[in-house]
C-alpha cells in the first residue's frame, strides 16, 4: 500500500510505502530522536514477536545522533513484515512528531512508546477483543511496568476505570504526563478534528504536553479509559542530563510552568465548549470544568512545591512566596471564565487550602533532606 500525500509533503516529501494488514487493530508507534542505539536493541528483541494485529512503526524525528543505528533499523524494517520506519526530513518537534502519527498510521488505534521503553505485545494482543468491541473509546492510558535492573521513575499502575463522554476531563485529561502507554483511536479523534486543533497550538500553548491536550479533548468528546493492563515496560534512558533538574532556565522554570498551566486552563475551557456541543442539556454539568480546574491547580502546586521546589530554592527563590504568588495567579486565571461567578469563591478557597497543604508538606520534605545531608556530612 502506498502512503498518499496528506498535507505533510514539506516534511516527508513524495510518497511513502507503508505496509498494511487487514488483521491489524492498532500500531505500536516508537517516537524517537537521537536514541537509535537503545531503540535498535529493542527492535531486534521485538522482531520475532511482531504480530499482524499490532504492526510496529518507528518515526524518527530527523535524528542527527545515532544515524548508523537508525539506518540499521530501516534495513530491518525493509526486510520485516509488519514493521515500518519513517524519517522526517526535518525536526518538527515533539508535538509535530505526535501529530504526524495521525497521518502516518493506517490502523484505527495506535500505541505511543518512547524510544527507551518496550511494549508488551502479549498484553496488546489480549486487548484486541476489547478494542474491537469498544471502537467509541477515544483514548486509553495503560499501566506502565518496570523490568529488572531499571530504577523506576515513570512506573504507574492504574485502577481500571472507564469514563463516559465528558466525565474524564479532569481526572483522565490531566493524568499521564509521560506519553508512553497512551493508546489513541486515530479514526475517531480525526473525525472529531482533534489532531487538526492540536496543530494550531504546535509552537505555542501546547508544545510541552501535546498529548495531554489531546487527552483533555478526547475526554470531552468520547469515552476514555484507565487500563490496569501493563502494555509498556519502562526502559533505561540512553542519556541522563541532571542539569535539567538544577538549571533554572528551561521547561522547569517558574515562568515555563506558568505558561504550561495557562495552556491547560485554556484546554479545559475548550473541552467545556465541546461538552456544550456534544452533551444533551440535561447531561451538561457546568461544575465539571471547575472541578477539573481545581485538579489542575493542585497538580501545579505540587510541582512547584515538591518536584521543582529544591531547584527553586537552589536558585535563591523564596519557595513560600513563590507558592503563594502561584495560588493568587490561579485565582486570577479563573475569575473571568464562563459562569465563574457561581464557582470562583469556592475555587479560591480550595486553592488557598491546597497551597497551605503543599507548603506544609514541602517544609517537612526539605527539612528531612537537610537533616540527611547534615548526617552524611558528619
Amino acid at each position: 500500500m502506498k502512503f498518499a500525500k496528506v498535507g505533510l509533503a514539506n516534511v516527508f516529501g513524495g510518497h511513502l510505502s507503508i505496509k498494511s494488514d487487514h488483521a491489524a487493530i492498532g500500531t505500536i508507534c516508537f517516537i524517537t530522536y537521537g536514541r537509535g542505539k537503545i531503540l535498535l536493541e529493542t527492535v531486534k528483541e521485538l522482531i520475532p514477536d511482531i504480530a499482524p494485529e499490532w504492526p510496529i512503526l518507528v518515526v524518527d524525528n530527523a535524528s542527527k545522533r545515532g544515524v548508523d543505528e537508525y539506518l540499521e533499523i530501516k534495513k530491518l524494517a525493509d526486510a520485516t513484515q509488519h514493521f515500518d520506519y519513517v524519517r522526517h526530513k526535518r525536526n518538527i518537534g515533539f508535538q509535530g512528531n505526535i501529530g504526524s502519527l495521525f497521518e502516518l498510521v493506517k490502523t484505527q488505534f495506535f500505541l505511543i512508546v518512547s524510544d527507551e521503553d518496550k511494549p508488551s505485545i502479549e498484553t496488546l494482543l489480549h486487548m484486541v477483543p476489547f478494542l474491537k468491541e469498544n471502537r467509541d473509546i477515544g483514548a486509553i492510558l495503560t499501566s506502565i511496568g518496570t523490568v529488572e535492573g531499571v530504577k523506576p521513575s515513570q512506573q504507574w499502575l492504574y485502577k481500571e476505570q472507564i469514563f463516559e463522554k465528558g466525565d474524564g476531563i479532569g481526572l483522565f485529561g490531566l493524568s499521564g504526563n509521560y506519553i508512553t502507554g497512551t493508546i489513541y483511536n486515530r479514526l475517531l479523534l480525526k473525525k472529531l478534528n482533534i489532531p487538526e486543533r492540536l496543530k494550531r497550538h504546535y509552537y505555542f500553548s501546547n508544545r510541552d504536553y501535546p498529548h495531554q491536550y489531546i487527552n483533555i479533548l478526547a475526554a470531552a468528546n468520547t469515552r476514555t479509559m484507565f487500563s490496569d493492563k501493563v502494555a509498556v515496560f519502562e526502559g533505561m534512558p540512553e542519556t541522563y542530563e541532571p542539569e535539567l533538574f538544577t538549571e533554572y532556565f528551561g521547561n522547569f522554570s517558574y515562568g515555563a510552568r506558568l505558561d504550561q498551566f495557562f495552556a491547560f486552563r485554556d484546554a479545559l475551557v475548550e473541552a467545556f465548549d465541546d461538552c456544550q456541543n456534544v452533551c444533551l442539556p440535561n447531561e451538561l454539568n457546568i461544575s465539571r470544568v471547575y472541578e477539573a480546574y481545581v485538579t489542575l491547580c493542585n497538580k501545579y502546586q505540587r510541582i512547584i512545591y515538591t518536584t521543582q521546589g529544591n531547584m527553586y530554592i537552589r536558585n535563591k527563590l523564596n519557595l513560600k512566596i513563590t507558592g503563594e504568588s502561584f495560588a493568587l495567579f490561579c485565582i486570577a486565571a479563573v475569575d473571568k471564565l464562563p459562569y465563574s461567578k457561581y464557582f470562583k469563591d469556592s475555587v479560591a478557597e480550595t486553592i488557598l487550602a491546597t497551597n497551605h497543604k503543599w507548603l506544609q508538606e514541602s517544609s517537612h520534605d526539605h527539612s528531612q533532606r537537610l537533616k540527611k545531608f547534615r548526617k552524611l556530612g558528619a
